[in-house]
């Protein structure tokens, strides 16, 4: 029973690092590569907002761990899959940002577009480190092989 939980930390890393990979690429090429680092900080974002959360609503959440893992497996892949296309519509211009004010506030929708894959894989993280509490090194260990194989495979791929 253990092991789909490993092998779907796994599978799961390696996407949400190929996604991060892909994102910073992504921006490097359409928005300069000034906002490439916008990622990283979107990212660590979505973990920490997603962990106080975790920490404030513990108790509520482990009643119904199953349920949670499985919104927070779909939500990512939902997310993950529509960043670009919902990141298109946004109609940022990087250098327009200091003769139009909109340009902060398409700045800010892109932050919140690229924040909710992080936010939801980070979910599924802390929610399988809270499902298999006896196991969390061999947990844990799945997480950086995944997510080291995803930056390595996004970059093979490129």
């Amino acid at each position: 029973m253990e092991r789909r939980y490993f092998a779907a930390v796994l599978f799961i890393s390696i996407a949400l690092l190929a996604a991060e990979m892909g994102s910073i690429r992504y921006m490097s090429v359409v928005n300069y590569s000034n906002f490439a680092a916008m990622i990283i900080s979107v990212a660590l974002l979505g973990f920490g907002v997603s962990g106080v959360l975790i920490t404030i609503y513990k108790n509520k959440i482990e009643r119904e761990l199953e349920n949670w893992l499985f919104l927070s497996t779909s939500l990512f892949i939902l997310f993950s899959g529509y960043v670009f296309i919902l990141s298109k519509q946004v109609p940022f211009v990087p250098q327009s940002i200091y003769q139009d004010s909109r340009q902060i506030l398409y700045l800010g929708f892109y932050y919140i577009i690229f924040f909710l894959p992080f936010f939801f894989f980070s979910f599924f993280i802390f929610f399988s480190f809270l499902k298999i509490k006896k196991r969390i090194n061999l947990l844990y260990f799945f997480n950086m092989v995944g997510s080291g194989l995803g930056a390595f495979l996004i970059v093979l791929f490129m």
